[in-house]
């Protein structure tokens, strides 16, 4: 009796091996380590293997092991947040930094934090931290306008820079950071700029009505009065000169 076509021994091992392929595919034995990154293996059985997988394809076991991978080159991340200054002043804040992880360490890494989101779980978080800290020490002002950016920035650095690598052997670069004027604050510009400027407004009024003043009285001067005298004297001595008389002219002609 002829054979079936599917009965054949080649069609069968065409048919395992596809079957061996899928559950390969399936399974995923295989990962891919990117230029820049790590990788840290997790066995089930073993914990956290000592050896790292390098640049390229490496082998796992499938379901047994868990691959983590870390970036190796330098990254740069950011955050938004909302402070606020000592005088009560909401402020919104951008922050952006840059950082590397310590490649020779990244395994007790691995260990203290036990996940890849260390960027928002631990950066994020300190570099608010600090800055809301520091912020509230400043007046909205000296935010704005002053100093303070600069110095706020220094410490971040400083602090960050430490403590960071001591406890988690991650690398920091200069925090750069960037204020939103807030609403409430326009607000209240806008009433002290107004405030001084009708301050403004009446000093100024203030200075006329001083000025004019001086003038009035330096019109009423004894020598002022006698020279509109003599402009509208028309010429007639009086009748009388002398106690009593009613000519209101005096020393007009002394010599």
């Amino acid at each position: 009796m002829e054979e079936q076509f599917w009965e054949t021994s080649w069609f069968r091992t065409v048919i395992l091996v596809l079957i061996v392929l899928l559950v390969i595919i399936l399974l995923k034995p295989f990962v891919i380590i990117q230029p820049g990154e790590i990788g840290v293996v997790f066995s089930v059985f073993g914990g956290i293997q000592t050896d790292t997988l390098s640049e390229g394809l490496n082998l796992k076991i499938p379901i047994i092991e868990t691959v983590y991978r870390y970036p190796t080159s330098m990254q740069v991340a950011s955050t938004r947040f909302t402070a606020i200054t000592k005088d009560g002043f909401p402020v919104e804040c951008f922050a952006q930094y840059s950082y590397i992880l310590d490649s020779t360490k990244i395994i007790d890494l691995h260990r203290k934090i036990t996940r890849t989101d260390y960027e928002e779980y631990i950066l994020d978080n300190y570099v608010r931290d600090m800055a809301v800290n520091y912020i509230s020490d400043y007046d909205s002002d000296a935010i704005y306008h002053g100093p303070a950016r600069e110095e706020i920035i220094n410490k971040i650095t400083s602090r960050i820079y430490k403590t960071l690598y001591k406890e988690f052997y991650i690398h920091t670069k200069k925090v750069t950071i960037d204020y939103q004027v807030s609403d409430e604050y326009k607000k209240e510009m806008d009433k002290a700029n107004l405030l001084e400027l009708q301050l403004q407004q009446k000093q100024r009024e203030a200075e006329a009505i001083a000025l004019r003043n001086t003038v009035i009285n330096d019109s009423l001067s004894t020598e002022v009065l006698q020279l509109k005298a003599i402009e509208k004297w028309d010429g007639v001595l009086p009748k009388a000169v002398g106690n009593g008389s009613g000519y209101p002219v005096t020393g007009v002609f002394e010599k």
